[in-house]
């Protein structure tokens, strides 16, 4: 589902990272725009997959991720539509601190747990008390988006699978950190 660019480290430096071409359209974009309900929302899946990966996986984010930093290199002849990451060159590790709090806020939210939901909300600086009420009921209206399949899907993850995929990534990272050239 995704396409990421080759780098080029005797290109790059500390502040360019060199990548090769990749050719897509802009995520934004008419061509994407006029692509069916059903192949959009596989992008848009394929998006939130990224993100929740990289939160609960591999505990770093990409910290620029605006639109421009992705594009879609659209499927032809029953070949799915991917998406092609840009610039992942500035990531952030995750505290295990906030990655706790960010689990219970995603718990709350998805077994309907106000109050779960608000105290982690509070914690991560994200929800206060003087807050408007329609803010502090995003929780409500998150839970109503996840249809039944969303949270029969969710309920069926396995944590011990997600735990060694982590873990696998953390070692591939680790071994590729530890060949960069400084």
């Amino acid at each position: 589902r995704y396409i990421v660019p080759k780098a080029f480290p005797e290109f790059s430096d500390k502040r360019i990272l060199a990548m090769s071409f990749e050719a897509g359209v802009a995520i934004d974009g008419e061509e994407v725009a006029a692509l069916s309900l059903e192949r959009r929302n596989k992008i848009a899946c394929a998006l939130l997959d990224l993100y929740f990966r990289e939160l609960f996986l591999w505990r770093r984010v990409q910290t620029d991720p605006h639109f421009g930093n992705f594009r879609v290199r659209l499927g032809h002849n029953q070949q799915p539509d991917r998406l092609v990451l840009l610039d992942f060159g500035a990531v952030r590790d995750l505290p295990a601190s906030f990655m706790k709090q960010y689990a219970l806020l995603l718990r709350g939210t998805f077994h309907g747990e106000r109050a779960q939901f608000e105290s982690a909300a509070k914690e991560l600086a994200v929800l206060e008390d003087t807050d408007p009420q329609e803010l502090k009921e995003l929780d409500i209206i998150a839970n109503r988006a996840l249809t039944k399949a969303d949270k029969e899907a969710l309920a069926q993850t396995d944590a011990q699978d997600v735990r060694k995929e982590q873990d696998r990534h953390d070692a591939v990272f680790k071994a590729k950190a530890a060949k960069k050239p400084t």
